[in-house]
């Protein structure tokens, strides 16, 4: 199969069919966020019939496939997050459990409506 010089963006709720990111994804790439250090790190450019205002936006295939095959995580790598996170899931409490508190019993000798702080007296 021949490389394309250009790719469209896909449609909203489809995977590309070059590189399987979605619309979105493909859009981080070529916008300028934080997390990419405020620049494009895709090459993409507008295509538009003229007297046309709006246009279709067309990535650049050789610089996407460039920058993905740059950041790949190995295996390796992958299989330690993933044993990590089971590590973390494991370590979680089952649930909140109160921890057991030893208090000295009341008089009973207290009247009825004798308040402590913070608490009530039930009968």
């Amino acid at each position: 199969m021949d490389e394309p010089e250009y790719i469209s963006v896909p449609r909203t709720g489809t995977k590309c069919a070059y590189c399987g990111l979605s619309r979105s994804g493909i859009y981080n790439l070529i916008g300028t966020n934080k997390a990419n250090g405020d620049k494009a790190v895709v090459a993409s450019s507008v295509v538009s019939l003229p007297g046309r205002s709006r246009g279709r936006r067309m990535v650049r295939y050789d610089s996407l496939m460039e920058y993905l095959n740059a950041r790949v995580v190995p295996l390796e790598r992958l299989n330690l997050r993933k044993m990590w996170s089971a590590f973390r899931k494991s370590r979680r409490r089952a649930g909140h459990k109160p921890l057991p508190v030893d208090l000295p019993p009341l008089p009973e000798d207290l009247p009825d409506d004798a308040a402590f702080a913070g608490c009530v007296r039930r009968k």
